[in-house]
């Protein structure tokens, strides 16, 4: 399944084969039914001033909950003539930069594991201005270029032309261009110290102020300059103009909040996320599930694009652990219902099989109930209502066994 204007990207299901643990669990990974290794939470950030050697750095980023920090392993260099803004095209699959050649600000292809590099185009505008600000790839593989006399264009990667789209409002420095790939927009971002927002819907082309703000550190002249767009009308942004501190912006209440604040001081003027969400359903089996077992594997694209494919996940038991956990307590030996609960769970079993605890564990493996059952007779109620939905295990113990079984709580 594809959704979007066209085939983002394509992906390969493989096979994969995986053991049953001492705790009775296993979990399948995007490393084990997956043929492609598709980049996940990776934040680039961009230093112009480096003259291209050793200026582009990397963060792991969780858009969902902004955790962030450096990644100290990684680092590499755009070249000569270094480079100044860069941004990832999804159609493609692509890095691309802006950095100098020969006197003019040219477009090249670049490699982020290699640093190899392929020169395309110097960029002048429709008008015949050579000093593009900012750059952005829109959701369908078009680049958009913002450049010093305010135009914005539009340039076609395959035929290297360009074509007017709108013009805004000058600034001297600090400009920032992304794109919402929700709402099909331009977000620009103008000025020093106080940075202006401005949204401008690819469908009109019509510019409308947002609102403006004071960036974080701006006593160092900070800018959003470095801008991008990372879902759910939030962008994550750096102060540069000095400073490195990053910062994100909710577009709906117009607020910036600090994520990271880095011990050392430096310019930070693009930022790029690379971030593919991979999702395998089922993920994760127990003792119930020895043998094959049909997943659908689904991976979101950084512009919420989806393509999907199914496969078989085998689980063996060659330790025999299935069989040391049901040697008294057998698998039909309690019932557990309702599944899917909604607020608790009840477990029922005979007397001759008495239950002595129940536990309950989330799919990371991180306890969250342990409760004796000592006094119960053959039945006992779980309340689970302050629980999120999803799936979790709950195990059962007698005096020297323990069962396992998936509870889904919706």
């Amino acid at each position: 399944m594809f959704v979007g204007s066209f085939t983002p990207f394509e992906i390969t299901c493989q096979e994969a084969a995986i053991t049953i643990q001492p705790d009775f669990t296993a979990v399948t990974t995007a490393e084990d039914v997956l043929v492609e290794d598709f980049p996940m939470n990776e934040l680039y950030a961009l230093n112009p001033f480096l003259g291209g050697v050793e200026n582009i750095f990397k963060l792991d980023y969780e858009r969902d909950t902004d955790d962030i920090t450096w990644d100290d392993s990684y680092i590499q260099s755009t070249g000569a003539g270094g480079a100044f803004v860069f941004d990832y095209n999804p159609k493609d699959q692509t890095v691309y930069f802006l950095g100098g050649s020969g006197g003019s600000r040219t477009l090249f292809t670049f490699d982020l594991e290699t640093g190899d590099r392929v020169e395309l185009a110097a960029i002048v505008s429709d008008g015949g201005s050579t000093s593009p600000q900012a750059m952005a790839f829109g959701s369908n593989g078009t680049l958009y270029f913002v450049f010093n006399t305010g135009e914005i264009n539009k340039f076609n990667i395959s035929s290297l032309s360009m074509t007017p789209l709108t013009t805004v409002e000058t600034a001297g420095v600090g400009v920032g261009l992304t794109y919402d790939f929700d709402n099909d927009r331009l977000i620009h971002a103008r000025g020093t110290s106080v940075a202006t927002i401005t949204e401008i819907p690819i469908s009109t082309g019509v510019p409308q102020a947002l609102f403006s703000f004071v960036v974080p550190d701006g006593g160092c002249g900070g800018t959003a300059q470095a801008i991008e767009y990372v879902g759910n009308n939030k962008v994550v942004s750096s102060t540069t103009g000095g400073c490195s501190s990053i910062y994100t912006i909710d577009l709906m209440t117009f607020t910036p909040d600090m994520i990271l604040d880095p011990s050392f001081t430096d310019d930070i003027k693009s930022l790029m996320l690379i971030d593919y969400e991979v999702d395998i359903v089922p993920d994760t089996f127990s003792c119930d599930d020895l043998g094959a077992n049909d997943v659908v594997v689904t991976v979101t694209d950084p512009f919420n694009r989806e393509a999907s494919c199914e496969t078989v996940v085998t689980l063996t038991d060659p330790d025999e652990n299935c069989l040391l956990s049901t040697n008294d307590v057998s698998l039909d030996s309690f019932v557990m219902y309702p599944n899917p609960a909604n607020g608790y769970f009840t477990l029922s079993w005979d007397l001759q099989n008495r239950i002595a605890a129940v536990e309950v564990y989330d799919i990371s493996g991180k306890q969250l109930i342990a409760m004796p059952l000592q006094d119960a007779s053959t039945e006992q109620t779980i309340d689970v209502s302050a629980l999120s939905p999803g799936i979790y295990l709950i195990r059962v113990f007698n005096e020297t066994t323990m069962v396992t079984k998936k509870l889904v709580i919706r």
